[in-house]
Protein backbone atom coordinates (compact mmCIF):
# COMPACT_ATOMS: atom_id res chain seq x y z
CA UNK A 1 0.00 0.00 0.00
CA UNK A 2 1.24 3.95 -0.68
CA UNK A 3 2.40 5.50 2.27
CA UNK A 4 -0.56 8.03 4.08
CA UNK A 5 0.37 10.77 5.93
CA UNK A 6 -1.83 12.02 8.62
CA UNK A 7 -3.46 15.54 9.35
CA UNK A 8 -6.39 16.80 11.43
CA UNK A 9 -9.52 17.63 10.09
CA UNK A 10 -12.99 19.03 11.42
CA UNK A 11 -15.27 17.13 8.64
CA UNK A 12 -14.51 13.26 8.69
CA UNK A 13 -14.28 11.85 11.89
CA UNK A 14 -10.46 13.00 13.55
CA UNK A 15 -8.46 12.64 11.10
CA UNK A 16 -8.55 12.91 7.42
CA UNK A 17 -5.13 11.03 4.80
CA UNK A 18 -3.85 12.51 2.11
CA UNK A 19 -1.80 10.26 0.06
CA UNK A 20 0.75 11.15 -1.81
CA UNK A 21 0.20 9.11 -4.35
CA UNK A 22 -3.01 10.84 -4.89
CA UNK A 23 -1.64 14.37 -5.08
CA UNK A 24 -1.00 16.14 -8.88
CA UNK A 25 -0.60 19.23 -10.30
CA UNK A 26 -3.99 20.47 -10.43
CA UNK A 27 -5.38 18.78 -7.05
CA UNK A 28 -7.08 21.30 -5.11
CA UNK A 29 -7.40 20.94 -1.23
CA UNK A 30 -8.10 23.30 0.90
CA UNK A 31 -5.52 25.98 2.22
CA UNK A 32 -5.22 27.63 5.77
CA UNK A 33 -5.09 31.09 5.64
CA UNK A 34 -5.43 33.18 8.42
CA UNK A 35 -7.72 31.20 10.51
CA UNK A 36 -10.19 30.58 7.33
CA UNK A 37 -9.71 26.85 5.35
CA UNK A 38 -10.23 28.02 1.41
CA UNK A 39 -9.65 25.87 -1.81
CA UNK A 40 -6.17 26.16 -4.05
CA UNK A 41 -5.33 24.82 -6.81
CA UNK A 42 -1.85 22.56 -6.73
CA UNK A 43 0.72 23.53 -8.73
CA UNK A 44 4.74 21.99 -8.86
CA UNK A 45 5.91 24.52 -5.89
CA UNK A 46 3.25 22.48 -3.89
CA UNK A 47 4.88 18.96 -4.67
CA UNK A 48 8.19 20.41 -4.13
CA UNK A 49 6.80 21.55 -0.43
CA UNK A 50 4.98 18.48 0.09
CA UNK A 51 8.03 16.27 -1.16
CA UNK A 52 10.51 18.59 1.26
CA UNK A 53 8.73 19.42 4.19
CA UNK A 54 5.75 16.51 4.59
CA UNK A 55 4.43 18.04 7.90
CA UNK A 56 4.73 21.69 7.25
CA UNK A 57 2.59 21.18 3.87
CA UNK A 58 0.20 18.72 5.82
CA UNK A 59 -0.53 21.76 8.50
CA UNK A 60 -1.40 23.91 6.27
CA UNK A 61 -3.49 21.88 3.83
CA UNK A 62 -6.31 19.19 4.39
CA UNK A 63 -8.45 17.23 1.72
CA UNK A 64 -11.97 18.72 0.72
CA UNK A 65 -14.52 16.45 1.68
CA UNK A 66 -16.95 15.16 -0.83
CA UNK A 67 -20.75 16.61 0.70
CA UNK A 68 -23.97 17.02 -1.63
CA UNK A 69 -22.77 20.67 -1.89
CA UNK A 70 -20.09 20.06 -3.02
CA UNK A 71 -20.88 17.25 -5.54
CA UNK A 72 -23.14 20.17 -6.91
CA UNK A 73 -20.12 23.23 -6.67
CA UNK A 74 -17.83 21.03 -9.32
CA UNK A 75 -17.56 22.88 -12.53
CA UNK A 76 -15.24 21.47 -15.42
CA UNK A 77 -11.77 22.95 -15.38
CA UNK A 78 -12.45 24.70 -19.34
CA UNK A 79 -13.22 28.08 -20.57
CA UNK A 80 -15.89 27.02 -23.06
CA UNK A 81 -17.93 24.58 -20.33
CA UNK A 82 -19.34 26.55 -17.82
CA UNK A 83 -21.95 25.44 -15.21
CA UNK A 84 -22.21 22.97 -12.62
CA UNK A 85 -21.45 19.49 -13.76
CA UNK A 86 -23.57 17.50 -12.03
CA UNK A 87 -26.93 17.19 -11.65
CA UNK A 88 -29.07 15.79 -8.37
CA UNK A 89 -31.37 13.43 -9.55
CA UNK A 90 -34.06 13.41 -5.69
CA UNK A 91 -35.12 10.05 -3.94
CA UNK A 92 -37.79 8.69 -4.88
CA UNK A 93 -38.57 7.50 -1.24
CA UNK A 94 -37.12 8.28 2.05
CA UNK A 95 -35.29 4.87 1.78
CA UNK A 96 -33.34 5.75 -0.98
CA UNK A 97 -30.54 8.68 -0.93
CA UNK A 98 -30.32 11.42 -4.18
CA UNK A 99 -28.19 10.37 -6.86
CA UNK A 100 -25.94 12.91 -8.91
CA UNK A 101 -25.17 12.31 -12.86
CA UNK A 102 -22.75 14.18 -14.81
CA UNK A 103 -22.64 15.59 -17.66
CA UNK A 104 -21.50 13.37 -20.43
CA UNK A 105 -17.87 12.44 -19.43
CA UNK A 106 -16.20 11.05 -22.81
CA UNK A 107 -18.02 9.39 -25.88
CA UNK A 108 -21.96 8.48 -24.49
CA UNK A 109 -20.56 8.30 -20.62
CA UNK A 110 -21.84 9.41 -17.74
CA UNK A 111 -20.69 9.04 -13.99
CA UNK A 112 -23.30 8.58 -11.71
CA UNK A 113 -22.78 8.97 -8.01
CA UNK A 114 -24.70 7.97 -4.55
CA UNK A 115 -23.83 8.78 -1.14
CA UNK A 116 -23.84 6.93 1.65
CA UNK A 117 -25.00 7.93 5.11
CA UNK A 118 -24.34 6.35 8.49
CA UNK A 119 -27.54 5.86 10.79
CA UNK A 120 -27.82 6.38 14.69
CA UNK A 121 -30.72 5.22 16.76
CA UNK A 122 -31.12 7.97 19.22
CA UNK A 123 -33.94 6.65 21.91
CA UNK A 124 -36.21 5.11 19.95
CA UNK A 125 -35.70 6.84 16.23
CA UNK A 126 -33.37 6.44 13.55
CA UNK A 127 -31.41 9.36 12.15
CA UNK A 128 -28.70 9.29 9.23
CA UNK A 129 -26.06 11.65 9.61
CA UNK A 130 -25.58 14.75 8.15
CA UNK A 131 -22.60 14.17 6.06
CA UNK A 132 -22.38 11.02 4.12
CA UNK A 133 -19.49 8.70 4.75
CA UNK A 134 -19.12 7.68 1.06
CA UNK A 135 -20.26 8.32 -2.33
CA UNK A 136 -20.50 4.74 -4.79
CA UNK A 137 -20.05 5.71 -8.02
CA UNK A 138 -21.05 3.62 -11.48
CA UNK A 139 -20.38 4.68 -14.91
CA UNK A 140 -23.65 4.44 -17.43
CA UNK A 141 -22.59 3.88 -21.07
CA UNK A 142 -25.95 5.13 -23.13
CA UNK A 143 -24.77 3.80 -26.14
CA UNK A 144 -23.91 -0.05 -24.65
CA UNK A 145 -27.23 0.59 -22.28
CA UNK A 146 -25.01 -0.77 -19.57
CA UNK A 147 -24.13 0.50 -16.43
CA UNK A 148 -20.73 -0.37 -14.60
CA UNK A 149 -20.23 -0.63 -10.93
CA UNK A 150 -17.06 1.20 -10.06
CA UNK A 151 -15.49 -0.16 -7.26
CA UNK A 152 -13.49 1.62 -5.21
CA UNK A 153 -12.24 0.36 -1.89
CA UNK A 154 -14.13 2.52 1.00
CA UNK A 155 -15.90 4.67 -1.53
CA UNK A 156 -15.01 7.93 -2.46
CA UNK A 157 -14.44 10.62 0.39
CA UNK A 158 -12.66 13.06 -0.79
CA UNK A 159 -12.81 16.11 -4.29
CA UNK A 160 -9.54 15.06 -4.84
CA UNK A 161 -10.27 11.30 -5.29
CA UNK A 162 -12.94 12.53 -7.78
CA UNK A 163 -10.77 14.61 -8.92
CA UNK A 164 -8.45 12.09 -9.72
CA UNK A 165 -10.83 9.03 -10.82
CA UNK A 166 -12.80 11.28 -13.38
CA UNK A 167 -8.94 12.46 -14.72
CA UNK A 168 -8.41 9.00 -15.29
CA UNK A 169 -11.11 7.63 -17.47
CA UNK A 170 -11.82 10.64 -19.40
CA UNK A 171 -8.71 13.48 -19.45
CA UNK A 172 -11.66 16.11 -17.93
CA UNK A 173 -9.94 18.33 -15.19
CA UNK A 174 -12.42 18.92 -12.39
CA UNK A 175 -12.38 21.98 -10.59
CA UNK A 176 -14.04 23.48 -7.21
CA UNK A 177 -16.62 26.69 -8.15
CA UNK A 178 -14.20 29.40 -6.72
CA UNK A 179 -17.51 30.89 -4.90
CA UNK A 180 -17.65 27.53 -2.86
CA UNK A 181 -15.90 28.16 0.74
CA UNK A 182 -16.06 25.25 3.16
Amino acid sequence: MGKKTKTATADRHTTAYIRIQEIRTGTQLLYKVDQTWMPTTLDWQDLRWMQERPEEFLAAHRPITLTEDVVLAIQRKSKLDTGAEFDMIPARSERFENTFQSRTLSGDQILILTPHYEKQTIGKRTVKNLLPTHFDCALHDSRLLKRIQLHIPGGLQYFHQLQNLVYALAQVEYRMDTKFVV
